[in-house]
């Protein structure tokens, strides 16, 4: 996260671009220092430094406690058709939630906003993505995280952000950058592209 401020903060002071023509993108882990970026720049009011013009998240890992793992929730439901270890011991998160964590507790993952901002331990109603720019979410439909881009664009469009939704059908994580997934991944790209130029 300290990355991705000292950048954000190189291209406005240092470079001159107007924060307004900057999209904040990134994908699966980098989704969620995107959201974390975004989050720092609106929460702190550094002076200088507002928030950027727009957000894009392409199938944003967001919840790292895993809250909303139910019988019929994404995680479950896609379990075989993502692209990941179809092994139970290997599920999503495992070496992957401790990278992403370092030093920190577990526990984190649950509660901290900068970590897993859709977690159903945080409160929903918190208003939490309050003065978010324009957002552009895009899933695929079977990813095991798909529930978190939906989860988010959820609590983006409650506390009054303008959001788009891309679900993508057949799609797996991060297919975006698989040239392989043909025809979804054009599609796609195009979709986001006419947001951007929009």
């Amino acid at each position: 996260l300290l990355d991705c401020i000292a950048a954000y903060q190189y291209l406005v002071k240092d470079l001159g671009f107007a924060p307004y023509n900057i999209t904040v993108t990134g994908y699966s882990a980098g989704g969620n220092l995107a959201f974390a970026l975004v989050r720092h720049v609106v929460e702190n009011n550094i002076p200088g430094l507002p928030r950027p013009g727009r957000l894009l998240s392409l199938s944003s890992w967001l919840d790292l406690s895993f809250s909303r793992e139910t019988p019929d929730s994404s995680l479950v439901r896609n379990f075989a058709t993502d692209i990941f270890s179809t092994s139970r011991s290997n599920r999503f998160g495992g070496y992957g939630m401790q990278a992403y964590l370092g030093p920190l507790d577990r526990e984190q993952a649950k509660t901290n906003r900068y970590i897993s901002p859709v977690s159903l331990f945080i409160n929903p109603d918190g208003g939490y993505f309050r003065r978010f720019p324009r957002t552009f979410v895009s899933a695929g439909d079977a990813e095991k995280i798909l529930d978190d881009s939906l989860a988010v664009a959820e609590r983006l469009m409650a506390d009054g952000v303008e959001v788009t939704v891309d679900i993508v059908p057949d799609a797996v994580h991060d297919f975006m950058v698989f040239t392989w997934h043909e025809p979804e991944r054009t599609e796609a790209l195009k979709r986001a592209c006419k947001w951007l130029d929009d």
